[in-house]
């Protein structure tokens, strides 16, 4: 195997029972000669000491082959997970395994027990926080980082940039995160993280041509991990290249059917490439995998059905996904399908239910995208003073995606009101924080407001060419193409008061992807396109 993969030195080891200690040995070969290329041992009086011993075993054996880094470097880079229990890496290893392998749930038991073993063993708990934080439990998450934090002055530098550079991916510090993780992959290119995390550090700073760039470097690294694969999906579904993405997807379902992520992934792309038949298929399978997997399928087919205008099929889908994500306690999911159902509600009218639902889903879950979306019903449905409300509690925090809806919420509050350069003055604000794709379709509605419709037209367009983002707008796999359908609308209405003969086949575009809806934007394109 060496020979065939060009690897040049073979080291194997034993561990020897050695009195009441053990002995470590090892030996390279040349896999060419066989010729043993240098040996060395060492010993430990306890097992509390066998991976310090290792850690200095390993450090011989790189003199032996001619290793010149200085010793202080060496030094640094020979702990990988700090604890003095060898059961505890074990479980933590075991974990790790499961979590590339995208096995959340089950990794979650072994970075527990690590964590009985070795109460100290700050990496566990960030094992434990990344898991909750991929599955949504985002309280969760909080509370296993700040745990990791406190257990911070035990690691090596190695385990501090992972544990500060995922704490900033969950709390969306993304110009932070890439400082930690470069800071990783250079001192350890060969550590699959590094990339795998700048992937979705760049990803959060919706730089999405480096976002699949360092995917890619992770697939390679770590070319069976399920995790970076599926990852490389999304990121290429972000990216609007739908295509691409199903094939990762489908990769990952070709090694483990039962994937939970890449069959979410792959129905995303398929939604994306208006293949929707086959996405709703997909959407089926996941159904029936579990109960994580039938609450993903049901806000995605919730919004297959507000995507065609069918608002009350849409309803009737979420209420029952609703009352199933409070009995599983899964207050995430309960609140994006409840900001789902009010704006199924807002596109038949339903103001009531609609500040109804806004309500309901800040009081399931505080997190950002909520509140924005949250403000968003408030603001639609006529109530700008509690969507103030939510601008100000947005605006306190200090991380960056926090202060970008902040931004967006109070610029769609004064465009309700008629305020037409203070909108555009606060979604150019956002914009400075982070170029979304959310800032650009409100300053396309701010310009079009405004009769500004070659700045409108723009906007609109890029909205278009980065219709990828607004497949899960916040970031956060959860489908939202149910808001790309308005685009073509006021598209068609810049494009009206432009004078284009392309407003009437814009119009018609909208109609044609809304087949089954109902509303103002229905009802006003169909009157337009009449004129035309």
């Amino acid at each position: 195997m060496a020979l065939r993969e060009g690897v040049n030195v073979v080291i194997s080891g034993a561990v020897e029972k050695l009195g009441s200690g053990y002995k470590i040995s090892c030996k390279a070969v040349d896999p060419v000669s066989s010729k043993t290329l240098g040996s060395a041992e060492t010993e430990t009086n306890a097992k509390a000491g066998v991976l310090q011993a290792v850690a200095q075993l390993a450090d011989k054996m790189r003199r032996l082959l001619g290793d010149t880094t200085p010793e202080s470097a060496r030094l640094q880079q020979q702990e990988t997970v700090t604890s003095s229990s060898l059961e505890a890496v074990h479980e933590y290893a075991v974990a790790q395994d499961l979590q590339f392998s995208g096995k959340w749930e089950e990794a979650l038991p072994h970075y527990s027990k690590a964590i009985a073993l070795d109460p100290n063993m700050g990496r566990a708990y960030a094992g434990m926080a990344v898991m909750s934080a991929n599955m949504g439990r985002k309280a969760d998450a909080e509370k296993y980082y700040q745990t990791a934090m406190a257990h911070i002055d035990r690691m090596s530098d190695r385990e501090k940039y992972r544990t500060r550079g995922g704490y900033y991916l969950m709390t969306r510090q993304p110009d932070k995160a890439i400082q930690e993780f470069n800071a990783l992959v250079e001192q350890y290119p060969a550590d699959a993280v590094g990339p795998t995390n700048l992937a979705l550090s760049y990803f959060f700073t919706r730089d999405m041509l480096k976002a699949m760039e360092q995917g890619r470097r992770s697939v390679d690294l770590s070319p069976k991990a399920v995790l970076q694969r599926t990852n490389l999906a999304l990121y290429s579904i972000y990216a609007g290249d739908y295509a691409s993405g199903a094939k990762a997807a489908q990769e990952v379902l070709n090694a483990n059917p039962s994937s939970a992520d890449a069959l979410g992934a792959l129905a995303i792309a398929q939604t994306g490439e208006g293949d929707l038949s086959s996405a709703t298929a997909t959407y089926q399978k996941l159904e029936a995998l579990s109960p994580r997997g039938a609450s993903m399928a049901n806000i995605g087919l919730a919004d297959i059905a507000e995507l065609q205008g069918r608002n009350t099929d849409a309803a009737s889908l979420l209420e029952k996904g609703i009352a199933a994500d409070i009995a599983a306690k899964e207050a995430g999911g309960a609140a994006a399908k409840t900001i789902a159902l009010g704006q199924a509600y807002l596109s038949q009218g339903d103001k009531k239910k609609t500040l109804s639902a806004a309500d309901s889903a800040i009081k399931l879950d505080q997190q950002p995208s909520v509140l924005m979306a949250a403000g968003e019903l408030y603001v639609n449905a006529g109530d700008t003073a509690r969507a103030a409300k939510l601008v100000t509690q947005l605006s306190v925090r200090i991380e960056p995606e926090p202060q970008l809806y902040a931004a967006l919420l109070q610029g769609a509050i004064s465009l309700s009101r008629g305020q037409r350069m203070e909108a555009i003055q606060s979604f150019e604000k956002a914009q400075k924080i982070s170029n979304s794709w959310l800032g650009h379709f409100y300053l396309g509605k701010a310009y079009l407001q405004n009769g500004s419709f070659t700045e409108a037209d723009s906007e609109f367009e890029l909205c278009l060419k980065r219709r990828g983002e607004a497949s899960a707008v916040f970031l956060d796999d959860v489908p939202t193409f149910r808001l790309v359908p308005p685009v073509y609308y006021f598209l068609a209405r810049a494009q009206e008061g432009l004078k284009s003969p392309s407003a009437a086949e814009t119009y018609r575009t909208f109609l044609k992807m809304q087949p089954s809806g109902s509303g103002e934007l229905i009802t006003d394109a169909r009157r337009r396109l009449q004129a035309h």
